[in-house]
Order: structure tokens, then sequence, then C-alpha cells
């Protein structure tokens, strides 16, 4: 094969033949993308860039959710789920931090946990719900919230606790409270113990719920003692169910 030949012009006015030499291969370059007739080398294309083309004069860079790890590459990289790149010509992809994730690959960034979930790995892909008896009202973060003393929460992915009812009492972290002992059925609503209940009302506020039939785990129905709003156990009332005659239900 002939090799390739360029016209320089000279200073004395003159013209002479002088030798390109081979084109630069793909993943590398040279200021005039060949060889120089074996005066000029070309260079491979620096970790962060690359080329798919022969006979090129510069490398491109990676984009944003890429990347390239190496010398010499044809071809960028997609980073994978679970991990990202910010800027170009990156030559590695960052982790999702704690309390962040992300589900595709090929991506510039990660997805802050919404709230009611938590993320407490790295390179996470998904969220996970925060479960009962926790909570979390905060995006982004990588922990949930135990349910304070008196309050309680019966389903997953919550952002807040509910409290106990009046004649009910719940510890931390509860996912339910529990109705007071039938010989000291009365205590003021959202009580943490059951040393809170009483054998005798001590209060307006404080009303027995006993004769319901079941116990408070659920945000989705209420009970009403008169001024009072009080969280069920969800669902549809059985049949034969005995009220108390102060109750009532609402369904939210």
């Amino acid at each position: 094969m002939l090799p390739t030949f360029l016209v320089v012009a000279l200073a004395l006015g003159g013209a002479r033949a002088f030798p390109l030499g081979n084109p630069c291969p793909a993943g590398s370059f040279s200021p005039n993308g060949f060889t120089s007739g074996g005066q000029t080398s070309c260079e491979p294309c620096v970790k962060g860039t690359y080329q798919p083309e022969t006979g090129k004069t510069v490398c491109l860079d990676a984009a944003a959710g890429y990347y390239v790890p190496a010398t010499g590459v044809l071809e960028q990289t997609e980073c994978p789920a679970g991990h990202f790149s910010a800027e170009g010509k990156a030559h590695a992809c960052e982790a999702c931090d704690l309390g962040s994730y992300q589900p595709a690959a090929g991506q510039p960034a990660c997805i802050a946990a919404e709230v009611g979930t938590y993320i407490n790995v790295y390179a996470a892909t998904r969220t996970l719900p925060c479960p009962a008896g926790t909570y979390q009202e905060e995006a982004g973060q990588s922990r949930c919230k135990a349910c304070l003393s008196g309050t309680f929460n019966s389903i997953q992915g919550a952002e807040a606790c509910c409290p106990c009812c009046a004649g009910t009492f719940s510890g931390p972290a509860s996912a339910r409270c529990d109705v007071c002992p039938s010989s000291r059925p009365f205590s003021k609503p959202g009580s943490g113990d059951d040393v809170n209940c009483k054998a005798l009302p001590y209060g307006s506020d404080t009303i027995s719920p006993h004769g319901v039939g079941f116990a408070y785990d659920s945000c989705e129905v209420k009970m009403v003692f008169g001024s009072a709003t009080c969280p069920i156990t969800g669902g549809t009332l059985g049949a034969g169910l005995t009220l108390n005659p102060q109750a009532r239900f609402v369904i939210e």
C-alpha cells in the first residue's frame, strides 16, 4: 500500500512531497490524525476519554452517566444501576450514598429516598419501606425513627405515628396499642405504659373503650369518643360487635 503524501510549502518557495504515514487507530489520536511519516506517534486516549474512529486529532470526553476506566479505549461505558457520574470525563463511577438510590444505568445523579422509606447501604437500586412501628417524615434518610411510647403505626412506609386512644397504651416502636386491663380500663390518650391504666376515670378525657371488641392498630379507621378521635383496626366492623354507647366509627 502506497503511503499518503502531503504537499508542504517551504519557506524558499519550493514544494516537496512529505509522507503522512498511517492514520491513528481507534482509541488514539495525534495532532493531524496520522503518524506523520514515523516522526510523530499516536497517543492513546487517556482515562475518561475515548475515540471509536481512526485518524482522529482528539479524543471524546465520557458523558455524564458514563465512564472510561482505561487508556486507549474505543467506547464509553454506562455507570451501572446504584452508581452515577455527575460530570463528563469520568474514569470511574461513584456509588449512591446512604439515603439515596438509582434504579437505572447511565445516570448523572442518584435519587433521594422518599418519605416513609430509607436506604442503609451504598450503591442501592431501590428504597426500603419503614417497617411497622417506625416512620420517616424526611426524604433522603438512611434509617427510620421509632414511634414514641403512646403512639403506634401498623403500616409499612409511614410518614408519622398515631396516638393511642384513651383506654389503651403502647411502648416505643409499637405496631399497635394494647387495651388496658379490664380491672383498670381507664387511661388518657397517648398513654405509654399500662401503669397509666386506672380503675377509675381521672379526667373528662379519660374514657374506657371496653366493649369495642378489638385492639387499635391502624390510622385508617378512627373511633370518636365525644371530642377525642382514636385510631383503631382498619377494615369493616365485625358482625355482632358491641359498641360503647359513647362511641361511633368514622372511616377516613
